[in-house]
């Protein structure tokens, strides 16, 4: 029969054994975040084609499809640090007296970072776009 000793001894190395027996190992590489420069490089690309998409719509006709589906709204986004939303075209008398009437649909980037020329590029043309958008749906919406 085995002492306590020995089975002592043989359970610590199969705990030991265990423990050193892992292949989940992550490597220093796979740990790394991406870099600023490569962050800007996707965000670029990403912007890039936005802008492309965007450039192929036509905001009166797209404010004017929203009206006939009986399902107008106003396109606005975050203001950057001041967290207010905006709403180009529209004032903020105009914005309260549709509360209730119309949706409002948030677009995405217009945050306090530039990340290049293209996403530049896509922020005045998104602006321009969402300016025409307005105008068009904002006598529909207050009619409401």
């Amino acid at each position: 029969m085995m002492n306590n000793k020995m089975i002592s001894l043989l359970m610590m190395t199969f705990i030991f054994s265990a423990c050193t027996a892992n292949t989940n190992v992550v490597s220093d590489n796979e740990l790394k975040a991406p870099s600023a420069s490569s962050i800007q490089a996707q965000r670029e690309v990403l912007y890039a084609k936005k802008l492309k998409t965007l450039r192929g719509k036509n905001a009166t006709q797209e404010a004017n499809r929203a009206i006939r589906s009986g399902a107008p709204y106003i396109m606005a986004y975050y203001g950057g640090r001041s967290n207010r939303v905006l709403t180009p075209s529209v004032s903020e008398t105009q914005q309260r007296s549709m509360t209730g009437k119309c949706q409002m649909r948030l677009t995405d980037g217009f945050g306090d970072v530039i990340y290049g020329d293209h996403h530049k590029q896509y922020r005045q043309a998104l602006r321009s776009y969402m300016t025409t958008f307005n105008r068009v749906t904002l006598s529909a919406c207050l009619r409401k």
